[in-house]
Parts: C-alpha cells; structure tokens; sequence
C-alpha cells in the first residue's frame, strides 16, 4: 500500500523525538523561557537567526501527489524540500549534503543515539532566511524527489501559517490572541517529539492528534479507541504500513456514528483509520481544509474555515470496496484485497507471532495448492528476495514482472521449492453480466489482432487494455532483443520517442505554477548567450510549447556525426543554435523537436536541476513510475527493447542503435512501460 510509504517520515520524527521534557502529563505548553544554548546547534534546535524579506512572506507550495515541495537553497545552492510538520528535527538527504561538500559528524544530540549531522550556512525559502542551523543526514530521502525538510524546530521562532488549500506557506513575526477555545487552541505538548498536537474529540473522545503534512489522509488513531466508539459498522481491514520506529503496523477503518471535533469545528460521520500502534494523525487531506496558524513561543495554534463550522468528508477508496470486517487483520506481505486484473499466486503471506511471514488463504483448486504448498508454511525466500527483506512493493513487482516465480517454504524443519505461475484475477461472479461479456470479447478481439498482426512480422511490443483501473487485457509479443534471444514481456522498457513531450509540458507547467516561468517570457531570459537573436528576444515558452516558433528538427549532418557523444541538453542545443526561425515566430504552426530541447533548457535554468533529474524528482518519482528512465546507448538491461526500422523495402528490418542519441532528450527518447 502507499500509506508504507506515506507515513515513513512521520515515523522517523517520532523515532527521533527527544524525552518529554517532564514526567507528568502536560495538557497546555507554557510560553518558551530563556535557556542556555549549546555552543553547537543540533538538528532538534531552532536556527540561531531568521531574516524575513518583508513583514510577512510568502512561500508558494507546489503539491505533487499527495504532498507539499518547496524550491529553497542551502549554503546558495538550489534543492527541493518537502513540507514535513510530521518531523522534530531537521534533516537533508546524503545526496545534498554531497553536492554541498559537506562532510557528516557523527553527533549525540539525544543521549544514547549517535546520527551524522552537519552544520549550515544558511537555508532560504521564499523570502526567508534562516542562519546558523544544524541538520540531520539521511539517506532515506534519497530517490524521494526532495532532499531535505521544512519542520517543525526550522519554523520555530516564526508565526506560521499553513494554508495549504491555497498551496502557501506564510511566514512572520508576532503572537496570536489568547485561547478562546473555538478557532484559537492551546498546544497539548503531549507528543514526545514536540511537533505540534492540539485536543481534538474523536466520536467524544479526547485525543491530541499531531498535525503532520507528510500523512496524506485524514485522521488516523490508535486501534485501542475501537471498543470506546460509536461506529458506523464494523471497522474494515485496508491495508498494512511500516514505519523506522513503529515497524510493520495493520489499520482498519469505519466511520463514526458522531463527529470528530477540532475547536468550533466539526467533521460528522468523520471516517477514521485505526492502527494496531499509539498515536493520532491529522493529514494533508484534512489540513486542507482550514488556514492553521502556529505560534510556537506562546504555545498556540489558530484554526480557521472560511468555507464554514462542517467538514464534509467524501467517501474513501476503502469505504467503497469490500465488506466491513471481511479482511484479515493479520500483517500482510503481499498487500491490499485482489481486484479483478491483480495477478496472484492463489495464496497471501501474513505475519506470524513473530517477523516471519507464512503461507494464508490459499486458494482450492490453485496452481500453488495443486503443487502441494499447504496453509502455514513458513516462507523462507520469494523469488530471490529473503522472506525478512519482503514487503508489498517487492511482492506486487515480482508478480509485475510475469513468469513464473521461485517460492521457497519451510515446513517441518525441510525447505521446499516451487516454481509458481501467477494468475490474473477474473472479474466476480456478481459483476453485471453485460461487462463480463463485453470484456471477455474485446480481450479476445484483442489478442486475435495481436496474435494475427505479430505472426504476420506487423508488431512486436505489448498491449494493455483497462477498464476501472483493472486491465482487460494485457499482452507481450515479439522480441525486445533478436540477436539475444530476449522476449517481450509485460514489463519490457520500450523507447518513448515523442511521447516524452508531455514530461517538459508537465514540467513547464510545474515551473509556470512555482511563479519561476512565465509564458510570455523568451528564450533570452534564461539563455541570454543564445546566438540567434530573433530566437533570443522573440520566441516565447507559450511559442515553443505549441511549436509556433519557427524552428525545426536537428537531424542533420552534425547530429548524425556526434549522436554518440550527445549527453547533455546543452551538446544537442549546440547542433542547432545558429540557425534562424523558418518563419516569423508566431505565425504558424511547425512540428520542432528543437523547440523542445529549448524548453528543456529552460526547465534546467528555473529550477537549478538538469532536465533529467527535474523529471525524475518531481514527475517519475511522484507518480510512482519507476519502471521509467532516460537510459543511455552504455545501458541495456534485460528489460530494454532494441527498435527495429526499415530502411529499404526489399532488406531486412535493422537495429535502430545506429541513428539514435546517446541518450534521450526533452524532445523525446526516454522510455518506459506500459503499465507506467
């Protein structure tokens, strides 16, 4: 499930929270009181200075999936940072603190815990400024598409205001008026990490529930809240998490029959998710819906809605499928409840006592049951990966992959192996008959044409056909590799061409929504040095994005004698800088691929990253598609499909490695999947 991964951060925050700072229950934070600092700030620490460019900043959020990013810069140098109000401390990836030329002290900021941790300039965002701070360095973030936090100890010494309906952060000085109860909430200070909690009355009961911005739900509470609540039906089973410090946790969810209560605010018929673990959590979604101002000094926290006093929440995904109490509670390895199109083995993994994983619900009359794998074997190794390094998104990839799977199983003390092939889930018996008839036909049209138009040497790729996000067919044909002998198969990385216009339309349009490009702006405005001046001070973003710019393509003689050594955007601009546009730029309409090198340029200027690692952080990454890369002529893994052209009707088709780039560009050549 995604929520494994949602809740990682918010994890780590509370595996790293300082003691409390007193024995007994605090229900009301006192006012900061002048303290001696260390001689060396940790990362638990506020930094030592603010500046604020003006009374009061603005900090624009740009929400990529389920989460908030902000361009900031550290010691100068551009990064992206996520919105983590989940986090006690601050922290950057190993990756930054690299390109930083920092090297990692190992530190105690808590007794008894070493981590690295490194010394900052200066960390600004929007038009603030903070100095002298200290930050955890995690490898965690890398590959996360940010490398860093905005948390709770950076804000500290500010008035905050979350806002992130409008995708703001807004940041200035002062305090808030006294606690009235209604909009403006006293601080519990019961969390241990010290992020910010306030008292909210779940079905009448009282909970200090934690605002953390790296949760994308609503509310989440301990499972021990079930007996004490009114509910409307049985809590449902929807799915398993992991977190650095909470481990591999279960979470049910039902709605009240009353309302969740925060201030004068009420949510009615609130649905809630329990996990078998202590803590409650407001999310994204729920924040949304109000502007939230923190004063962390005075110990206060301000909630408004302008929309009005209820909070209507919609059904959730969970709500919609399955019956209440029908799934097991048991931790699963092998992810959510099957759908129609889900591959499976005919059998689920689930938690014993202890950390191991055995065999659960297996399926009578499956291929696993007919090889004789039984209720209760223990799982020793799945498809190469040891059964305590397994979890859901290893499962649902080896599955991905087709074939058949390596399934290793101990059962009294003797280690058995099977060779399994997954399954495609049919579509229920209860689904409307007219659906079932009309996909079982358009699968089979499908592969009719497939099959005909493969034998007949006319396609060689693969097919995936969708209806309600499960597929209704889904095929591979043909080769990925002649000369290895290497077939398609579902997952076969096949070269985008053109296709990956639509990554720098995102990725523009990203930049377009951060304020950092306009659409009126020209070419000159980032690369000044361009050696065209009609293209320098007259072509457009708006013009290159509806290829209106005059310009053409680059296949040309140089490109044919330099592919192999084009590596970076600026070595494929090179090949056509000096030509001028077709026509005046504006005038009409021509297909140009160097209108979008162009627009990758740009993409590279406004956010500080090459145009490879801005796709990779801000689109692949967040649209979980990691099956999709810009592979290089020096990379061929198993899974990446050769092109085979046609150059003359009477030979033979031929490898495509002979007029291709060394490696893709923002005009095209990247490659990906079908299902990505």
């Amino acid at each position: 499930m995604r929520v494994a991964h949602l809740l990682a951060v918010a994890a780590l925050a509370v595996a790293s929270g300082r003691p409390p700072a007193c024995a007994h229950a605090q229900t009301v934070r006192p006012a900061a009181s002048p303290v001696s600092r260390p001689a060396t700030p940790t990362p638990f620490d506020a930094p030592r200075n603010v500046a604020l460019a003006a009374g009061s900043v603005v900090v624009p959020l740009t929400k990529i999936g389920d989460f908030f990013y902000a361009d900031v810069r550290l010691n100068g140098k551009p990064f992206r940072f996520t919105l983590e109000t989940g986090a006690s401390f601050i922290a950057i990836s190993a990756n930054a603190a690299a390109a930083l030329g920092l090297k990692p002290e190992s530190v105690e900021p808590i007794p008894g815990s070493r981590t690295p941790v490194v010394q900052l300039d200066s960390l600004s965002v929007g038009g603030a400024t903070f100095g002298g701070l200290a930050a955890r360095v995690t490898t965690q973030f890398d590959g996360m598409g940010f490398d860093g936090i905005i948390s709770v100890p950076l804000l500290r010494n500010l008035l905050w205001t979350l806002d992130l309906g409008a995708s703001r952060l807004i940041l200035e000085r002062g305090a808030l008026p006294p606690v009235d109860g209604r909009e403006v909430l006293p601080i519990a200070g019961q969390d241990r990490g010290e992020r910010i909690d306030v008292m909210m009355f779940i079905g009448g009961l009282p909970a200090a529930v934690v605002f953390d911005t790296r949760y994308a739900g609503w509310i989440i509470v301990s499972d021990s809240f079930i007996p004490r609540l009114q509910l409307d039906g049985a809590p449902r089973y929807i799915g398993s998490a992991r977190g650095p410090s909470l481990g591999a946790f279960d979470m049910q969810g039902a709605r009240l029959t009353g309302a969740a209560t925060l201030g004068g605010y009420s949510a009615p018929k609130a649905p809630i998710v329990f996990r078998n673990r202590p803590g409650s959590i407001v999310g994204v979604s729920f924040l949304e819906q109000f502007s939230i101002t923190v004063d962390q000094t005075s110990g206060r926290v301000r909630v408004r809605r302008p929309a009005g006093r209820d909070v209507v929440i919609p059904p959730l995904p969970w709500e919609l499928n399955g019956a209440a109490g029908a799934a097991s509670r048991q931790r699963t390895a092998s992810g959510g409840a099957l759908k129609p199109g889900d591959r499976t083995l005919g059998f689920r993994l689930a938690g014993m006592s202890d950390s191991r994983l055995k065999v659960v619900e297996l399926a009578q009359g499956s291929a696993a049951a007919m090889m004789g794998i039984r209720e209760s074997d223990e799982l020793v190794e799945f498809d190469g990966t040891a059964a305590s390094a397994l979890n859901p998104s290893v499962f649902r990839a080896a599955l991905s992959r087709g074939g058949p799977l390596k399934i290793v199983l101990l059962r009294d003390g003797k280690r058995l192996v099977f060779s399994i092939e997954p399954f495609v889930v049919p579509p229920p018996a209860d689904a409307p008959a007219a659906v079932q008839s009309a996909d079982t036909a358009l699968a089979r049209a499908i592969t009719s044409y497939v099959d005909a138009e493969s034998a007949a040497n006319r396609f060689s790729g693969v097919v995936l056909v969708a209806r309600a996000g499960a597929p209704v067919v889904e095929l591979a044909r043909g080769s990925a590799n002649r000369k290895a002998a290497i077939a398609n198969i579902v997952d076969t990385r096949f070269q985008l061409a053109s296709g990956d216009k639509w990554f720098t339309k995102i990725a523009i349009s990203q930049l377009v929504a951060a304020g950092k490009v306009k659409l009126s702006d020209t070419v000159g405005k980032y690369l000044p040095d361009y050696p065209s001046a009609v293209v320098r001070s007259r072509v457009t973003v708006e013009q290159l994005l509806l290829h209106r710019s005059g310009l053409g393509m680059y296949w040309n003689a140089a490109y044919v004698a330099r592919r192999e050594h084009l590596k970076t955007l600026a070595d494929v601009v090179a090949l056509f800088s000096s030509e001028e546009p077709a026509f005046t730029p504006g005038e009409r309409q021509q297909y140009s691929n160097n209108g979008f090198v162009l627009l990758g340029r740009i993409v590279e200027v406004a956010s500080g990253l090459s145009y490879y690692d801005y796709v990779q952080q801000r689109i692949f990454t967040p649209a979980g598609m990691t099956r999709t890369a810009y592979l290089t002529l020096n990379e061929w893994p198993a899974d990446k499909a050769i092109g085979y052209v046609v150059e003359d009707s009477a030979a033979p088709t031929v490898e495509n490695t002979r007029s291709i780039a060394f490696r893709g560009s923002s005009a095209g050549g990247g490659y990906s999947t079908a299902r990505d």
